[in-house]
């Protein structure tokens, strides 16, 4: 006997089965897979110098957005960025990580500046 007072070995090994099933279908079933439109929250890296890379941005209207910008430049000390259509300025400075965190509300294609003058990039709102 596998177990000390066990009456019918049987039922010990259906019972073992029984839990091992339950436990395989728990461990080895499929997850679901996560739709990107149920993340709360819009994540973009953009890495600048000189234009950003990438140079277009695709987001969803009326989901934030979190946007990490690195800046590798060393010259000028700060760099004005704006998208003055959504109402979005920062000032970047040299060597520096900026997070620029906005709610995107109309919908549109809108041109990122840098320096009030230099077009940078494209920021596609849809």
């Amino acid at each position: 006997m596998i177990f000390a007072g066990v009456q019918d070995p049987i039922a010990l090994f259906l019972l073992i089965g029984v839990v091992a099933l339950i436990f395989g279908y728990l461990y080895f079933r499929k997850q679901p897979e996560v739709d990107s439109d149920e993340l709360p929250l819009q994540q973009v890296e953009l890495k600048l110098k000189g234009i950003f890379s990438p140079d277009s941005v695709r987001l969803k209207q009326n989901k934030p957005v979190q946007m990490l910008v690195h800046r590798f430049d060393l010259e000028p000390a700060d760099e004005i960025f704006e998208v003055s259509e959504l109402e979005l300025y920062e000032l970047l400075p040299a060597a520096h990580t900026t997070v620029i965190t906005f709610l995107p509300k109309q919908k549109g294609r809108f041109k990122m500046i840098l320096g009030g003058e230099q077009e940078a990039g494209e920021m596609i709102i849809e």
